[in-house]
Parts: C-alpha cells; structure tokens; sequence
C-alpha cells in the first residue's frame, strides 16, 4: 500500500512540478533529525552531522536547505488561506483507547485532549507523552499541563509490567542507533545488559549511564532517551511507595 502511495505520489509531483526531484528517504527514526535526512539524500550514511553549519546555511551539496515536515506544509497552506485556527495533531494508542490522529486546538491540556476524544480511562493509567520512545511518563493526575513537542499520547494501565515496557524501549533504540557517538552507543548497549537481568538491576547505575547519555550524546536520539526511563522510574518510585 505504502509503495504505491508513493508511486502515485511521485508521478503526480513529476506531471505536474517537472523540475522538482522527488526522494524516497529510506526509512528509520534518524531521518526525522534534519543532517541525517540530508545525509540519505546524498546517499552517505544515515547519521547525524555536526551544527553548525546548519542546514539553512550548508545543506545539500553545501546549498542553503529547508527541511519541514508534512504538518507544517499543511498548517503553511492553513495560513496562506486565512483558515487557521491554532490546531495541531496528536496521534493517541495504547491501553482501552480510540486509536486515532486528531486534530485539536493548541490550548487544550493532555487531560482535556483524552478527555474530549473519550480516550480518559476510567482506571487509574499513566501516559507516555510527547516523542514515542522518547516520551515523559506522567501519571493521570498530572496531565493538566499542555502537550508540548511532538503530537503523541500512548496510554497505559497503571499496573503494566514496567521492565517490559523499558525492553521494549531499548530494543527500538538498539534497532535505531546509528553507532556514531560513544555515549549512546555504549550507554544503549549496557541498559539492554541490565534490562536482560531485570532482578539484578542497578538502578543508581542506570540513572547515572542515563544522566551521561543526556548530558553528552551528539545527537537527539542519544539525549532523548532518558526522558523515558528517569520519568518512568521516578512514577515507578511514588507508586511503590503509595502501595506499601
């Protein structure tokens, strides 16, 4: 289906925008990071390169270079026809959810968001918020603060297994990682070490490779990570002390 999205895509844009070039970037979650993007379309290596130079200065064959994504073209159209209306979208899944991309007005908080698409649990829940993978865990009694960064909400019980949702985080960053800086590269590997022996965790020693992976990765995905995990583990902290 995706192969022929884009293969009609492509032929509209070559009939009717003749001296566009259209690219196909090949997938993964670096290439939403600008220099990684521009990297593919030169066919080098999906990695992250050093700013600056930006790529509004030196980007494709060290031309100045704009890179937006599909949202901000549409919102760029909103505008231009005076029909904005301060609205973004926000894509929510997870636990006893209407799964969907809505698109709803800026001002609304993550509580009212769930709440107004009736995807509020009635159980008590946490969400991870903002990023995916990357996301921060907030409990359902702190979600009265707006959506802020990437449109995402994924909700889950209170009571799933925590650990497996941590495997299921590093095995997308193990999956996704580029190699190119030592931090993430190392930092990533020892979490999965750690995570494959859940019973003899460390935690003082993962909170410190998280630290250091945030203070000093080369790129977003390396310093992204541990929004994730430290905001996961300080929820993990309140809640076991509120069941004992």
């Amino acid at each position: 289906l995706i192969k022929d999205m884009y293969k009609n895509f492509k032929n509209t844009m070559e009939k009717n925008f003749p001296h566009l070039t259209t690219f196909r970037e090949p997938g993964g979650y670096l290439c939403g990071e600008e220099t990684t993007l521009i990297q593919t379309i030169k066919n080098e290596r999906a990695e992250p390169r050093i700013k600056p130079p930006y790529p509004i200065e030196k980007g494709i064959d060290n031309f100045p270079t704009l890179v937006n994504n599909v949202e901000t073209f549409y919102y760029i159209g909103k505008i231009l026809k005076n029909e904005y209306q301060k609205t973004r979208f926000v894509c929510i899944s997870g636990y006893q959810v209407k799964k969907g991309v809505f698109e709803l007005p800026l001002s609304w908080s993550i509580e009212r968001i769930l709440k107004e698409t009736k995807n509020y649990p009635k159980k008590d829940f946490f969400a991870q918020v903002g990023g995916g993978a990357a996301g921060r865990i907030y409990s359902n009694k702190n979600l009265k603060r707006k959506l802020i960064g990437v449109g995402s909400i994924v909700i889950y019980e209170k009571n799933f297994d925590k650990i497996k949702l941590m495997k299921k985080w590093i095995d997308f960053y193990i999956n996704e990682n580029c190699g190119k800086c030592v931090p993430c590269r190392e930092g990533v590997y020892r979490l999965d070490e750690m995570l494959k022996k859940p019973k003899e965790i460390d935690w003082k020693l993962m909170r410190r490779i998280l630290i250091n992976m945030r203070e000093s990765s080369f790129c977003g995905l390396g310093f992204s990570l541990p929004n994730a995990f430290l905001t996961l583990l300080n929820y993990k902290k309140k809640y076991e002390k509120k069941e004992n």
